[in-house]
């Protein structure tokens, strides 16, 4: 698990691009909260997403 959240803690979702650098997706149990395997798995296919959609 990424981190723990504290009660009333309200869920964020980082973006999977880094504004200012280009070609770069991001994809981990970082990005999103209560990060885990699938989550981590779940944000790599989403990143691709991007990247796929970026090169149409």
């Amino acid at each position: 698990m990424s981190f723990n959240a504290l009660k009333g803690y309200k869920g964020k979702y980082v973006k999977s691009t880094v504004k200012g650098i280009d070609n770069l997706f991001l994809g981990s149990q970082w990005v999103q909260n209560r990060g885990g395997l699938l989550i981590a798995a779940a944000s790599g296919k989403f990143a691709v997403q991007q990247l796929c959609k970026r090169e149409r």
